[in-house]
C-alpha cells in the first residue's frame, strides 16, 4: 500500500490569515476536555506552526499537562478545514517570531481597544503531527466561490527590483516601482513613503489608484499600520481589515503631524479596505521608506506577494541610500549656471506668505508644505524675487546657512523630490522641476507678493 502524502500546508495559506477564528481542543491530565478560540496560528514551516498566547490559561495548563492538541483553521474563501493535529515543543517570549506575533496582536486588540489586556506572553510552537482536509463537496451550496488567482508575483518582481540597479534617479525610480506594481504585479492601490529618521515621520511622495496623490501627507512612526511597519521595521499583512478596523481611520486620517487643520494634506485611501500590506524599504540597517498597498477584497495578498513587494522595497531601498549619499555634479561649472538671471512673468500677482515657527508655505491662502521643504522654497522664491535667478544646485543649498540642513543625512534629494511633486500635484502657479542631476528649475506665473509671518 502506498504511502499517503500529507497535505502542504504553503498550499492553504488562507487558512493561516485569521479571518475566520481557529479552534484549540486541549485535554488535561484526566482527559477532560476544553475547547478555546485562538487569534494566530502562524505558518512556520511544514513542520511547525506557532500559537499566539494571551490569556489562555486553561489551554496552556492543560498543554502543560498533555502537550498533544487538535486545532482546526478555516479557509475563508473556499470554506475548507485543516484540522491539525500538534505537539507542544517549546514557548518563546523573544527573537523575529516572537515580534511578528506580538504585532499582529497588538493590531487585533488595538481594533478592540483591547490593547492595555491582550499582550502576547509567549509565541508557542508546535510540531505538526498530521494534517486532515476537510473541504465542501462540489454543489455545496453553501460554498464560497473561489477567488482566481493572480500569476506568481515573485517571478515578475524579480526583473522589476533588478530593473531599479540601472536606475540613479529617484523620481524615475519611484515611478518605475509604482507602475511595476499596477501593471506588472496587479495590485492597483499603491504608495510610496520616505522616511524622515530626524522626526521618526513617513512622507507619501507618491501614488497609484487614487484621485489623488497625495504627496505631502505624513504619518507618525507608531501610529496605524503604516506607522506600525514603519516603527518596528516589519512588513504587516492583514487579510481581513474589517470596515471599522482602528487602523484604517489613522491610516486615512489627514494631517496627523498638526492639529491645525488649515495645514492637512489628505491622504490617499479606500474607503473601507479589507486587505493591507505594509513593507518597509530598509538599507544599510536604516528605515528609508515604506511601500504599502490595500484592497478592497479579503485575502488580496498572498505570502508570494508580501516577498515580491519586499524584494522591491529593498531594492528601492538601496537606491534611496545611494542618492542621498551621492551628492552629484557640484562642480564649478553647475554653480556658475546658476547665476542667468531670468525674465519675469506677467500675469496675476502670487501671494506667498512664510510662517517661520514651523516653515510652512501657503500660495494664495492655500497650504503648500512646511518644514525643510517648506524652507527650500522660501529660499528660491526670495532669490528669483531679488535676483531674478530661476536655477539653483544642491551644492548651493547644503552651503546655504539658512536652510539648517543636518550636517549629517540631509536626506536633501528627497525633500527636493516632494517638494516638486507637492507643487505638480496642486497645479500651483509656483513649480519646481529637475534641470539635470543636482540642478532644480523654478517657475513662477505671476508677480510675487512675499509675507513673512
Amino acid at each position: 500500500m502506498s504511502k499517503v502524502e500529507r497535505p502542504v500546508l504553503a498550499d492553504h495559506w488562507e487558512c493561516f490569515e485569521g479571518v475566520v477564528p481557529s479552534v484549540a481542543v486541549t485535554a488535561s491530565r484526566d482527559g477532560t476536555p476544553n475547547v478555546s478560540y485562538i487569534s494566530h496560528v502562524y505558518y512556520i514551516d511544514e513542520d511547525h506552526v506557532a500559537l499566539s498566547n494571551q490569556f489562555m490559561s486553561k489551554m496552556v495548563r492543560n498543554v502543560m499537562e498533555n502537550p498533544r492538541l487538535q486545532v482546526v483553521v478555516v479557509n475563508a474563501l473556499t470554506g475548507a478545514q485543516l484540522i491539525l493535529d500538534l505537539l507542544f515543543e517549546r514557548a518563546e517570549t523573544s527573537g523575529p517570531l516572537f515580534d511578528t506575533l506580538a504585532t499582529l496582536v497588538t493590531a487585533v486588540a488595538s481594533h478592540h481597544g483591547m490593547d492595555h489586556v491582550m499582550r502576547l506572553r509567549s509565541a508557542d510552537i508546535y510540531r505538526v503531527l498530521d494534517v486532515e482536509v476537510q473541504s465542501f463537496e462540489p454543489g455545496d451550496a453553501d460554498a464560497p466561490i473561489p477567488r482566481q488567482p493572480r500569476a506568481n508575483t515573485l517571478a515578475v518582481a524579480i526583473p522589476l527590483a533588478l530593473s531599479l540597479s540601472r536606475i540613479d534617479d529617484l523620481d524615475q525610480a519611484i515611478n518605475r516601482v509604482l507602475d511595476g506594481l499596477v501593471d506588472q504585479l496587479r495590485l492597483p492601490h499603491c504608495m510610496v513613503f520616505l522616511a524622515d529618521p530626524e522626526h521618526r515621520t513617513l512622507t507619501a511622495i507618491a501614488s497609484r489608484g487614487y484621485d489623488r496623490q497625495g504627496a505631502g501627507a505624513e504619518v507618525r512612526w507608531g501610529q496605524g499600520v503604516i506607522g506600525m511597519a514603519a516603527e518596528r521595521a516589519q512588513t504587516l499583512r492583514f487579510s481581513c481589515v474589517g470596515r471599522n478596523f482602528l487602523y484604517i481611520d489613522n491610516v486615512k486620517t489627514t494631517g496627523l503631524l498638526s492639529h491645525d487643520p488649515s495645514r492637512m494634506i489628505p491622504m490617499p485611501g479606500l474607503e473601507a479596505p479589507q486587505s493591507l500590506l505594509a513593507v518597509p524599504m530598509i538599507a544599510g540597517a536604516e528605515l528609508r521608506g515604506l511601500i504599502y498597498i490595500e484592497s478592497n477584497d479579503r485575502l488580496a495578498f498572498t505570502p508570494t506577494d508580501e516577498q515580491a513587494v519586499g524584494l522591491i522595497a529593498a531594492q528601492l531601498a538601496a537606491l534611496v541610500s545611494l542618492v542621498e549619499t551621492s551628492h552629484g555634479p557640484d562642480n564649478n561649472q553647475a554653480s556658475r549656471a546658476v547665476a542667468k538671471p531670468q525674465s519675469r512673468p506677467g500675469g496675476q500677482n502670487i501671494r506667498i506668505q512664510h510662517f517661520a515657527y514651523d516653515d510652512s508655505l501657503f500660495l494664495n491662502h492655500a497650504y503648500v508644505i512646511k518644514g525643510v521643504p517648506g524652507r527650500l522654497l522660501w529660499r528660491m522664491l526670495q532669490i528669483y524675487a531679488e535676483e531674478g535667478r530661476s536655477e539653483f544646485t544642491n551644492r548651493e543649498f547644503r552651503l546655504d546657512a539658512t536652510l539648517k540642513l543636518p550636517d549629517f543625512k540631509d536626506n536633501l534629494e528627497s525633500r527636493l523630490l516632494l517638494l516638486s511633486r507637492r507643487l505638480a500635484e496642486g497645479d500651483w502657479p509656483v513649480r519646481i522641476l529637475r534641470n539635470g542631476r543636482g540642478r532644480v528649475q523654478l517657475e513662477v506665473d505671476g508677480p510675487l507678493l512675499l509675507e513673512v509671518q
